[in-house]
């Protein structure tokens, strides 16, 4: 992705994870006409972990490529098709890695409320 793409928007579906090899991207949400910055990502990181846990997911922020991004897609497809101890030890390290991304999303927003209270 060039910088200033849209990697993912707000809304769409979504059905597959993102891992960033290589670039910044930033989690954004529209706020009237601009475009309210919430993360910023960089390589090693990952986005649309949703899609692994609840099928026929929306998208809840959208996702911009900040300098030149390239990413890793993991469809959701892909990964329940997938059989045999390896798949298992996949999917346990993706959850656990899944619950440490939410955990995390949870105290950024608590943070955020309390300072609009």
């Amino acid at each position: 992705f060039r910088p200033g793409d849209a990697i993912l928007r707000q809304g769409e579906p979504g059905d597959e994870i993102y891992f960033i090899d290589r670039g910044e991207a930033a989690v954004g949400l529209p706020i009237g006409r601009t475009r309210r910055r919430l993360a910023v990502l960089s390589s090693g990181m990952a986005f649309g972990e949703l899609a692994l846990v609840e099928r026929n997911v929306r998208r809840t922020a959208g996702v911009y490529a900040e300098t030149a991004v390239r990413c890793c897609v993991l469809p959701a497809t892909l990964l329940e098709q997938q059989t045999g101890a390896l798949a298992d030890s996949v999917r346990r390290k993706l959850l656990l890695n899944l619950n440490q991304v939410l955990i995390q999303h949870l105290r950024r927003d608590h943070t955020q409320i309390r300072m609009l209270i």
